[in-house]
């Protein structure tokens, strides 16, 4: 098969006469290109919630009511919170290293000076995604964090990953420091910033669901600015994880572990072993603390931050482990090819998700804001991302990478193609 066959390709065999250049086709990692195409998924399934109604709607401040409408929320932050944002953040890392060359199919690197152009365009992308699509990007904060890689180009892997888990580990320090922090306060003074604190997210909630039900383009793009200011805090916080995850990603690639080759069968087995009881129990927690949706609770606030710590990221590495097995399998070779299409146009998609939502959820478009329950964005988002990943195929099939990848590509090398 096609993918097999690209995957056992020499690396002596790849030989680059100049340092700057694009991965030329037969150099993709397909693995790489399929668990890119399900994170895409993932990540739509996630940001539904938060792109058809309000980023602090849930929890106590949920606008939704009933077991159903609940009990799909807590399935679907079990299933899918902060699992793909990291598989987003592994690739991002391992991209780096077979950019940066000895690592995966390149064998020289890129250079530094296209590899910062390229992070520049990717921040530029995500600037403009908050400014006319949607507040909640992650192309700022990659491309930031991303900017620190090659500090450690040159670590051995144990290194490596001594860096990654004090990244990662960094937000839930800070946290759990703010939290230990109130309860200082006393239970009264806790007790009256919950109250405030609720009746200001209520008050928030309800501003929201009317701005981005207006028709009126400007409305919603300020209330999209405000929404973004809101949660930047998060946005600050989360860049040493993501940093952290990046380099998890950077020692999968210099271990070349991205390849379809039985001889990593072993590694993730391990993998697999070591991931599934963290990835359960930290979901678990995460679940729980998103369930009590109390303020300034200590119990339920630790078990929710240890959950999206360690539970987001021991998920990721399932869900990793289990798009390599499925691609090894041969079955559903039409899923395959989709998963790897969207991967390959993961920018453009991601980009055109955003779009497709607005006019959806958005008063300039058809106005569903904060109506659509959430146990109907599943089979909205899979129709979405089958529609998706159907335009893919199609495009690749006529042209060889997606237009903003064309941009992105040609901004990178300048005039090489």
């Amino acid at each position: 098969m096609l993918f097999l066959r690209l995957e056992v390709v020499s690396l002596r065999g790849m030989e680059s006469s100049r340092a700057e250049r694009p991965l030329r086709a037969k150099e993709r990692l397909v693995l790489m290109d399929g668990v890119r195409g399900l994170a895409l998924f993932g990540i739509f399934l996630v940001n539904l919630r938060v792109m058809g109604a309000p980023s602090m709607a849930y929890g106590a401040h949920s606008v939704w009511s009933g077991t159903v409408a609940q009990g799909s929320e807590l399935l679907s932050a079990f299933l899918f919170d902060g699992a793909f944002w990291t598989l987003f953040a592994l690739l991002f890392g391992a991209g780096f290293s077979v950019m940066m060359g000895r690592a995966g199919p390149r064998e020289r690197s890129i250079g530094l000076a296209a590899y910062y152009r390229r992070l520049f365009l990717i921040g530029v992308f995500g600037l403009l995604h908050v400014l006319f699509l949607w507040w909640g990007d992650i192309l700022m904060v990659y491309a930031i964090a991303g900017m620190a890689l090659p500090l450690f180009r040159r670590c051995r892997v144990r290194v490596l990953l001594i860096w990654a888990a004090l990244f990662i580990l960094i937000p839930l320090g800070f946290y759990l420091l703010l939290l230990a922090a109130g309860q200082l306060a006393g239970p009264e003074t806790m007790a009256e910033w919950a109250a405030e604190y609720d009746s200001e997210t209520r008050a928030w909630v309800s501003y929201l669901v009317e701005s981005y039900r207006s028709s009126d383009f400007v409305t919603v793009a300020w209330a999209r600015l405000e929404e973004f200011g809101y949660n930047l805090w998060y946005a600050l916080c989360f860049l040493p994880s993501a940093l952290g995850v990046m380099l998890i990603g950077m020692t999968l690639a210099k271990a070349e572990r991205f390849r379809l080759h039985p001889g990593q069968n072993t590694f993730y087995r391990k993998l697999l072993f070591w991931s599934v009881v963290p990835a359960v129990a930290g979901k678990l927690a995460y679940t729980s603390g998103f369930l009590a949706g109390e303020t300034f609770n200590l119990p339920a606030n630790t078990a929710f931050l240890f959950g999206a710590a360690i539970g987001g990221l021991a998920a990721g590495l399932v869900y990793l482990c289990a798009v390599r097995a499925f691609y090894l399998s041969g079955a559903a070779c039409w899923l395959r090819d989709g998963l790897a299409a969207a991967g390959r146009m993961a920018l453009t998609l991601y980009l055109m998700q955003s779009l497709i939502a607005g006019l959806l959820f958005y008063g300039y478009g058809l106005g569903l804001y904060a109506s659509v329950p959430p146990y109907a964005l599943w089979p909205l988002g899979l129709a979405i991302f089958a529609g998706q990943m159907a335009f893919a195929r199609y495009w690749l099939a006529r042209h060889r990478m997606g237009p903003l990848e064309y941009l992105l590509r040609r901004f990178t090398y300048f005039s090489k193609g």
